[in-house]
């Protein structure tokens, strides 16, 4: 990383100072710009070695910072845009030395730096992708909770009354049929959330 740093920097005064020479005179921040670019560099390249999380609370937590990387990354595109433009001119120029080590560094960072940004996009790709199946499988095991609770209840209601009127045996008759009608309709949701579960199971191995 500090030789990444240190190349970047001597490139970055080498181009200014070229163009100082050539009457073009660069913006002064464009050294502090090119050192922040390549720390972000650096720190996507950091975030790509962590492995996507296998529980909802840390893939939040890393949807958030790929987020943020992204937002980054349009940020400093302009930076990284200006320094290929700049680094080609100085190309055409006799001003620098080492012509051969120059062009294959120039080379291996704009390699580093698109490899970063699709890395980037399809982490976060994935990310939302598990986000999104993780809330689904969620949201489907409490619906079920609560369709077998209430179910529970009833039965449990049912269970502890020794007599029943005429009416209310029709109404529990007509109750019983409804929740048996549902109990088939949820079985379709719990094949699915079983399956949706055995899915995720696999991304925590």
């Amino acid at each position: 990383q500090n030789v990444n740093r240190q190349w970047i920097r001597a490139t970055a005064t080498a181009l200014e100072r070229c163009s100082e020479l050539q009457g073009i005179g660069l913006n002064e921040k464009f050294l502090y710009c090119c050192e922040k670019w390549i720390q972000l560099l650096e720190k996507i390249e950091e975030a790509l070695k962590v492995d996507v999380a296998n529980s909802l609370p840390e893939l939040l937590e890393q949807q958030k910072t790929y987020e943020m990387l992204e937002a980054e990354v349009s940020i400093n595109q302009t930076i990284a845009d200006s320094y290929v433009t700049q680094s080609l001119q100085l190309l055409d120029t006799t001003e620098i030395e080492n012509r051969p080590e120059f062009i294959s560094e120039f080379s291996k960072l704009t390699d580093r730096w698109q490899n970063a940004i699709q890395g980037v996009r399809q982490r976060k790709g994935d990310i939302d992708g598990l986000v999104r199946q993780w809330q689904d499988f969620t949201t489907s095991v409490e619906n079920l909770f609560r369709f077998l609770n209430d179910t529970s209840h009833l039965l449990s209601a049912v269970k502890g009354q020794e007599r029943f009127s005429l009416y209310q045996t029709r109404s529990l008759i007509h109750e019983l049929k409804n929740k048996e009608i549902h109990f088939q309709r949820w079985r379709t949701t719990y094949a699915l959330t079983v399956k949706a579960g055995e899915k995720l199971l696999l991304t925590t191995d």
